[in-house]
Formats: structure tokens, C-alpha cells, sequence
């Protein structure tokens, strides 16, 4: 394992578009804005998608590819800023705001570097130094070429990849099984209630 600097990780980094968006598909490409980016799912919601008109070359420029890290640049929420997400298939072609960063990394690190992201130590380095400007917070190009990580193996990655997300499943389940109790115990004082009265 070593830390690596984050700008020493990816390919390309850049902000998004600031063009203004709008609901409506004839305007122009699509653009992911911050209600698309799933944090708690670490991918892309491609519901309410708004649209903008974009020349080809700043449709070259912002466009979104399959496995690029889009992050949460700028926010209200503290919490918020940093986040990221991994960009799906589904995602590819879409431009991408300008509240958001798309951090282009090799095959393979986005994943690994997602859920790094997440940690507490990366997160107090995201939070620490947050900036706020009129109550929003701000991360920069430089803060986040900055972060320091860890940096296992390729072998080791993909280790920690497929056993975070057998966690996540077995939280998923056990969130399932506490809300269906919660459901059973709700119904079963309605109807014990219900048979006093």
C-alpha cells in the first residue's frame, strides 16, 4: 500500500457546463445535474434529466463516459460536497453540470476511488478546508487534486470492491427486515388498539 495524491491518480479533471437547463428534450443534450447523482447508491439517477443547448465542442468538452467519477463540487449541504459517483453506461453521451467535477480515471480505479472518497479520514479532509460562499460550500480543482489516498495493490482494490458491496447488500437486507418489522409491529398495534375499542 503507499498514499498517492488524487492528482496523481486520474487522467483529466474539469468542471461542468453552465449553460442554463431546462426540462424540456428539444433544448438540446442532456445535461446530469446534482438530483442525478445518487450518493447512497454511487451512481447516476437519469430521471429528471434537464437539457441544454451545447455546441459540438462543448459537447466534446462535457461529455460523460462510461466509468468517469462525477463529484459534487459545490453544495448547501456540507455533507454533500465531495460526494461522487460512478458514471453507467447509461450515462454515456450526457453532458454534466457545473457544480459537478468529472474526474476521468484509469480502467479499472474509479470504483476503488468512490468508495475512498466515503472514508472518515478523506471525508475530514473534504470537510475541513470546505469554503462557503452566500451558505455554499465549495471544493476546488486543487483541493481535491490534493486529497491524499490509499493506494493498495490492483488485486487488493477489487478485494475491498467486492466486500464493501457484499456489506452494502447485507445492509440493504437487514434495512428491509427492520422496516418490515416496524410495519408488523405498526399493524399490530392498529389492530390491537382496534380490538379495545
Amino acid at each position: 500500500w503507499s498514499w498517492v495524491r488524487l492528482g496523481n491518480l486520474y487522467n483529466d479533471l474539469s468542471y461542468g457546463t453552465a449553460q442554463k437547463c431546462v426540462p424540456d428534450p428539444s433544448a438540446g443534450s442532456p445535461v446530469l445535474r446534482i438530483p442525478n447523482i445518487d450518493t447512497r447508491g454511487g451512481t447516476v439517477n437519469m430521471a429528471d434529466l434537464k437539457f441544454a443547448q451545447l455546441s459540438e465542442d462543448e459537447l466534446t468538452r462535457w461529455k460523460v463516459s462510461q466509468g468517469d467519477l462525477l463529484l459534487i463540487r459545490s453544495n448547501g449541504s456540507t455533507g454533500l460536497v465531495g460526494r461522487a459517483v460512478v458514471a453507467p453506461a447509461v450515462a454515456e453521451g450526457t453532458a454534466f453540470a457545473g457544480y459537478l467535477m468529472r474526474l476521468r480515471m484509469p480502467e479499472g480505479l474509479s470504483e476503488y476511488v468512490r468508495l475512498v472518497l466515503e472514508t472518515p479520514q478523506v471525508r475530514d479532509s473534504i470537510e475541513g478546508p470546505i469554503r462557503t460562499t452566500s451558505g455554499v460550500k465549495n471544493i476546488n480543482t486543487t483541493e481535491v487534486s490534493m486529497l491524499k489516498v490509499p493506494l493498495p495493490p490492483i488485486g487488493e482494490q477489487r478485494r475491498i470492491i467486492e466486500r464493501v458491496n457484499e456489506l452494502l447488500v447485507l445492509c440493504d437486507n437487514l434495512e428491509g427486515r427492520l422496516s418490515c418489522a416496524q410495519e408488523t409491529r405498526a399493524s399490530f398495534a392498529t389492530s390491537a388498539v382496534a380490538s379495545f375499542a
